[in-house]
């Protein structure tokens, strides 16, 4: 029912900037005159209007049903929070979304920290789980041997 509402949304961010879409949308369903068009082509962006256009149908009532309904969807997506060395463009944020509802079997929010002191890979955290992969983790670990072959912490 919201599946191409929620395609949009790939992240926190996302999420909490539609979900302040959703809500001056549902103050303006029962208003009187053409409140709510005008909320829709001024307030909200027009990408989400069109989809939301094609997906509500029905009086004020209806209307106002599938927009609380969208809201709790939203609520209840988990959110995994990734650490990442950079600042992800978009195109590679919906790549990571793909490909983390592919592995993880499910919608997913995810949360993006930008932690530079990583170099690179990724900490994530996600329904308590923790795995760090990032390239300061590998270096911490590695061992170097000197030229006599004893091994020393760095």
């Amino acid at each position: 029912m919201y599946e191409e509402v929620l395609k949009m949304v790939r992240t926190q961010d996302d999420a909490t900037k539609l979900d302040d879409e959703l809500d001056e949308l549902l103050v303006a369903v029962y208003k009187t005159g053409d409140e709510f068009g005008r909320v829709m082509k001024g307030r909200v962006r027009e990408v989400v209007a069109e989809v939301l256009s094609s997906e509500m149908r029905g009086d004020p009532g209806e209307q106002a049903d599938y927009l609380r309904g969208l809201k709790k969807e939203i609520e209840g997506l988990p959110t995994m929070r990734m650490k990442l060395a950079f600042w992800p463009s978009r195109g590679f944020i919906e790549r990571l979304s793909d490909w983390v509802k592919e592995n993880v079997g499910a919608k997913v929010l995810l949360e993006v920290v930008r932690e530079e002191e990583l170099i690179g890979g990724t900490v994530i955290d996600y329904e308590g789980k923790y795995g760090d992969y990032s390239v300061s983790k590998t270096l911490r670990e590695f061992k170097f041997t000197d030229e006599a072959g004893r091994v020393s912490d760095g």
